[in-house]
Formats: C-alpha cells, sequence, structure tokens
C-alpha cells in the first residue's frame, strides 16, 4: 500500500495569534489521529495551524513546496475568509495534482461561495469528518489521486458525506452516519496533546507577560492551559449560532448529544495530565460542558470523576489542577420556579471548576426569545441569579453579552444598561459584543433575508496574495428598531474617543475588561440619556456608579484581568 501523504490547514486568524483563546485546532488533529489509527502506514496526516506564524503564508507555502501533498484538507471560518481563500489559491498553483478538500461549519453551509472563489477545490466535506475520508482515502488506495481528481464523481459519487463540484454548483453524495458513543468516544481518547505543538501555543501566551508576572503561579496556571472535547455539540440551536444547523445539516435529522461519561472521563483527563505534566488548568472546550446528554445524575458522577482526578494528581505530584467549562445559565436556575440548584453547585466548586463561561447574551426577555434562549419570560432574572449563584459558590464568570443585535430595541439597550450595571457592581466581569455578526446557517442569516437594506455591514475583503478577487461577508448586524439602531450608530462613532478621553483622564495604558466594560455602558448610559430614553434621575444614578467603578483603576499599571488570572 502506498503511502498518501495528507495536510490539513486550520483557518488563518493570524492577525490575533497569541490571543488565550489560540489553541491547538482539535478537529483536525481529531481527523489525523482517525486517520493514521484506520490507515497505519498507509497514510501520513500532518496539521498546519497558521496562527502559529509571523508570516503564515510564507511557512505554508515553503511547507507545501518541500513535501508536495497527495490531498490537502482546508478548514475555513467566517470572519479569516479571506485569508483562508488565499491559502487556497497558493496551494492550488503549487499543488495543482493535489486533489483539494474543505470541511467544517463554514465550508459546509455555504460550499457555493468556496466552489466559486477557489476553481481547484473537488470536495466539501458535508458534517464531521473522520467516516467520509476514511472512505474517501480507500478509494484512492484502490484508484489512485489522478484518477479521482479528473473524474471524482465517478469515483465518490457513493462515499457519503461529501458535497462534489459541478462547476460553481455541487452534487451530495448523502448523508454519513454520525459517531456512535464507542465511536466518538475512541476519537476523543485518541488526541492526547503530546504531538500537537502544546509549548508553541504556552510560549506564545507568555510573550505578553513579563517575568514578574509569569512568576504568580496563577498566572502561570492560566497559560499552562489543555483544552480537551469531551462532547459532540450543542443542541439549544440559539438564533445567532451556527452549531446545532451543522450537526442537523451533517446528519440530515436532528443529532444525538453524546459525550465520554464518568470512568472514560476520568481516564482522559487523568491521561492528558499525566502526559502533559506542566498542564495547570483544563478547560473544557464544548460547546456546553454541562449539557453531555443523560441525566442529572450522571453529570454529578462525570463531576465526581473529575474531582477523583485531581486529587489523585495532587496526591502524586502536588498540582493544584483546576478546571473551566461553558455552561447556560438555567445549568443552575430552573426558569420555570427560579431555583438555584445548589447541589449541582457544590459539586462543580468541589471538583475543582474555579471558572465557568456563560453566554448571558441580554438582560431583556424579548431579546432572549428572540434568540431562542428558552428561558422563558423571566430569563434576565435567571441570567442575574446564574451569575450571583456562581460568585457565591467561588467561581469566576466569563460572561459574554450581546449589546445589540437585530432584534434589539431601545427597551432592549436601557435594560442592558441597567441590568449591566448592576451585575458589574456585584463585581462580575462582562465581555460586552458590541454588535453580531450573520453566521450561513443561523436563524440570524435566515432573517436577514427578509429585513431591508442598510441592517448590515458588509466588507468587499481582498483575497491575501490575490488582491484582485475579493470575498463579501456580514460582519456586522444593525438592529431593526430603527430608534435602537440611531442610539447604536452614535455609541460606535462615540466609543475610540471616549476611550482615550477616558485612558488619559485614568491614567491607563492597559484597557482591561474590568475598564472596558464600565466604560461602555457609561458611554450607552449617557446616549440613551440624551434621548430621554433614561428618565433623569435614573441615569445619574448609573453614571455615579460607572464613574466609580472607573475611577477606581486610576494609575492602575494592571495589565491582567482577573478574569484571565481566576477563570
Amino acid at each position: 500500500m502506498n503511502k498518501i501523504k495528507m495536510i490539513l490547514i486550520q483557518a488563518d486568524d493570524s492577525e490575533n495569534h497569541g490571543t488565550y483563546f489560540n489553541s491547538a485546532p482539535l478537529g483536525i488533529h481529531r481527523i489525523r489521529k482517525w486517520l493514521e489509527s484506520e490507515f497505519r502506514d498507509g497514510v501520513e496526516v500532518s496539521c498546519f495551524d497558521p496562527n502559529l506564524y509571523t508570516d503564515a503564508r510564507e511557512a505554508l507555502n515553503g511547507l507545501l513546496e518541500a513535501v508536495r501533498f497527495d490531498i490537502v484538507g482546508y478548514s475555513p471560518l467566517h470572519d479569516t475568509l479571506s485569508r483562508d481563500i488565499g491559502h487556497m489559491l497558493d496551494a492550488g498553483d503549487i499543488l495543482p495534482q493535489a486533489l483539494h478538500i474543505a470541511g467544517g461549519q463554514q465550508a459546509g453551509l455555504s460550499r457555493e461561495l468556496l466552489f466559486r472563489h477557489v476553481p481547484h477545490l473537488s470536495l466539501i466535506a458535508r458534517g464531521e469528518g473522520e467516516k467520509p475520508l476514511t472512505e474517501l482515502l480507500e478509494k484512492v488506495h484502490g484508484y489512485g489521486i489522478d484518477a479521482i481528481g479528473r473524474d471524482p464523481r465517478q469515483y465518490l459519487s457513493r462515499v457519503r458525506g461529501f458535497y462534489i463540484r459541478d462547476g460553481e454548483k455541487s452534487f451530495f453524495t448523502g448523508y454519513s452516519e454520525p459517531f456512535t458513543v464507542e465511536e466518538f468516544t475512541r476519537a476523543t481518547l485518541a488526541v492526547d496533546f503530546t504531538d500537537v505543538g502544546l509549548d508553541m501555543y504556552w510560549d506564545q501566551l507568555k510573550a505578553h507577560y513579563s517575568a514578574e508576572q509569569l512568576g504568580d503561579p496563577v498566572l502561570l496556571g492560566k497559560i499552562l492551559t489543555i483544552k480537551p472535547y469531551t462532547s459532540n455539540y450543542c443542541p439549544m440551536g440559539c438564533a445567532f449560532c451556527s452549531t446545532t444547523t451543522f450537526h442537523r445539516d451533517g446528519n440530515g435529522r436532528t443529532a444525538k448529544v453524546i459525550a465520554i461519561r464518568k470512568h472514560d472521563l476520568a481516564a482522559y483527563v487523568r491521561n492528558l495530565l499525566l502526559k502533559n505534566p506542566q498542564a495547570r488548568k483544563v478547560m473544557f472546550k464544548d460547546d456546553l460542558f454541562f449539557l453531555r446528554g443523560g441525566s442529572r445524575s450522571d453529570l454529578l458522577e462525570d463531576l465526581q470523576a473529575l474531582e477523583d482526578v485531581r486529587n489523585e494528581i495532587h496526591a502524586l505530584d502536588g498540582r493544584g489542577v483546576t478546571y473551566h467549562g461553558k455552561a447556560r445559565v438555567d445549568t443552575w436556575v430552573d426558569p420555570r420556579t427560579l431555583t438555584v440548584d445548589t447541589r449541582l453547585l457544590e459539586a462543580t466548586r468541589r471538583a475543582g471548576f474555579t471558572g465557568v463561561s456563560m453566554g448571558v447574551e441580554t438582560f431583556d426577555p424579548d431579546e432572549l426569545e428572540a434568540y431562542n434562549k428558552k428561558l422563558g419570560p423571566r430569563g434576565a432574572e435567571v441570567n442575574r441569579l446564574a451569575l450571583h449563584a456562581c460568585r457565591r459558590y467561588g467561581m469566576n464568570v466569563v460572561s459574554y453579552i450581546i449589546l445589540s443585535g437585530l432584534y434589539s430595541t431601545v427597551k432592549s439597550l436601557t435594560q442592558n444598561v441597567r441590568w449591566i450595571t448592576r451585575s458589574l457592581s456585584d463585581g462580575h466581569v462582562m465581555r460586552i459584543n458590541d454588535r453580531l455578526f450573520s453566521l450561513p446557517g443561523t436563524k440570524i442569516d435566515l432573517d436577514l433575508q427578509e429585513s431591508g437594506e442598510g441592517i448590515t455591514l458588509e466588507t468587499d475583503s481582498p483575497v491575501v496574495g490575490h488582491e484582485h478577487i475579493r470575498v463579501r461577508r456580514v460582519v456586522s448586524v444593525f438592529p431593526r428598531d430603527p430608534e435602537a439602531r440611531e442610539v447604536m450608530d452614535e455609541f460606535e462613532r462615540s466609543l475610540a474617543s471616549s476611550r482615550r478621553e477616558w485612558q488619559k483622564r485614568l491614567g491607563v495604558s492597559h484597557w482591561i475588561p474590568e475598564v472596558e466594560g464600565p466604560h461602555k455602558m457609561w458611554l450607552l448610559n449617557r446616549i440613551l440619556a440624551g434621548r430621554a430614553h433614561l428618565p433623569a434621575g435614573e441615569s445619574e444614578r448609573i453614571e455615579e456608579t460607572l464613574e466609580g467603578m472607573l475611577l477606581g483603576y486610576s494609575g492602575s499599571h494592571r495589565s491582567v484581568s482577573n478574569e484571565q488570572t481566576t477563570a
């Protein structure tokens, strides 16, 4: 059996490389491990992450010239398309005889765009890639790259899980079978982080801090993090998220939530920590770690398994390993009764979770409903109770807010100013996204098609290295409500200059989230009051509260947020 040489290329977000969100691309590494297990010496799979390089184009093109791969795979994203398509076109020029394929959410849900811009792209995987790629490699071993490249439809029309090029459109080969629990467990356990270049990601993060800062064991513990997936996806279908749509689209039906559980979970995390002895934190990258399928009792057993592993590692080498995961607010609070699940909170904290990330999104019930958050009419109170409960149990919360979007109104903006200010006063650090952008396959994407003009901001970006080609994409979604749109337009126009004035007033050089959140609310409060959307007395009290928070950072030299050292 001849060895097939294959390379899988991650989306290129190299403009932001070195941020805390930059981590090993587990999707392509999981495919690599799966294929190597299936074919042994019959395949050699390389993974390339552009985000590790100062000049990703030069590094990748040099590798393509040197190795001459048989199959080149791409995993593009919505907000990195101009660079991703540039890599695809470069690879097509360097390796015209190779078989070029793409996969992942952006590729599967906007295939016409890629087939239009990348003429040598032959295939796009629909849904998870392991099983279709396994069958593809079997065909390559049987018929050869040249034959399949000349007429992929002849050889691959019965290989389920692919779109095959047909001009600028495509032919769908049928739905691939999703992973069983056993297959998912096998695929997940194979990724042990020993061969994903973990040190390179950690070194990128360390470069942002001084030697003195790196002497802080809490900060160092935040950096020396392993970020595994242990479940397949989130089924909740929020209006702004494409994850649920991607899995339904890939399977042709609603996919079952599956996860590695109990003893398998313990064995996996234990193995990760033993094989990576520098690691101090496990940050689960699951869409929702606490939504794992099964019952609440199963979840409590998972948490007990993680607590046992943490205790074992501490007894073995003294490491105080901690955990972090993503949760919904209704993980902790019943939206119908507003009852807080104290038993689950206690078990989570006892297991070693020092922080959780939660998509709070908005404090307006109507907007929460439009986002399909499924929290009911008291969603804002559920948000507040969940934030308070997690803090009460000693967990730092990284909470995410969508300040405005397609469904925002003046009412929702004023509600957010009130509730976010209250949450900031309680000591929460909030990540405030000023606006949404529209991802392919989301409810917002569909709703935009029924909205009038002027609701989105689109860019027409030149493709890197091929500037004569331009890619249009939505980068911001405005409120449909005219008054809310006017408020946010003024907010956007004023934000940069207001920040400069406050930075000068406070004498700070680092704009950490503890300053950014109160500043954004201070500015939005002023704009709403100036347009008489907030009563004068209330607005004055909010402004006084927010100014007090901001002035508390006068002369501060802090460059690291509490969320970066606690969560």
